[in-house]
């Protein structure tokens, strides 16, 4: 559920890592007196124990640029066991003008301009309101797929309305 959530293009994960090694390069050129990276690489493997260091360092960036969506899934499990709602029956409703969640721990109504888009999957419908919140709908807490399905519509439908900018009523 969390990689669909924090899903990304592959494009987005290249750019991420050459903004690490970009800024790693220009922490480097801060702190010492060679600005080009050709002498900086000599450098580095002028040293014996620098290499090493240096394609450790190299492999942890490309890992997390890459697999970020998996440390992420990580946290979240780990996490998880923690919060007061873990394992409790919690009701969503959609209505008009909200999504509302209801159960022994808490309720909550969030207005349809928190969601920012609808992501469909197999069996879960997600609709995220930040980086790392959604309010997840599961295939099996409905009645029917048709009634998922319905769901899923009348999400994409909501949050469409909710984003779209009012138009000005009346005699201005």
């Amino acid at each position: 559920m969390t990689k669909a959530i924090t899903r990304r293009r592959w494009q987005r994960s290249v750019l991420t890592t050459l903004l690490w090694l970009f800024s790693v390069w220009c922490l480097v050129a801060l702190f010492t007196e060679p600005y080009d990276p050709v002498v900086m690489a000599q450098a580095i493997l002028a040293n014996r124990q620098s290499p090493l260091i240096s394609a450790g360092l190299l492999v942890a960036v490309l890992t997390f640029s890459i697999f970020s969506h998996w440390f992420a899934w990580a946290i979240s499990f780990l996490y998880y066991r923690q919060l007061a709602s873990a394992d409790a029956t919690i009701t969503m409703t959609l209505t008009d003008t909200a999504i509302e969640g209801n159960s022994s721990v808490a309720d909550t109504k969030a207005p349809w301009l928190t969601v920012k888009r609808v992501i469909r999957e197999r069996d879960y419908l997600f609709l995220p309101i930040s980086k790392r919140e959604a309010f997840i709908l599961p295939r099996r807490g409905f009645q029917s797929n048709a009634d998922f399905d319905e769901a899923s519509r009348y999400a994409a439908a909501q949050t469409l309305a909710s984003h779209l900018p009012k138009s000005r009523s009346g005699g201005e």
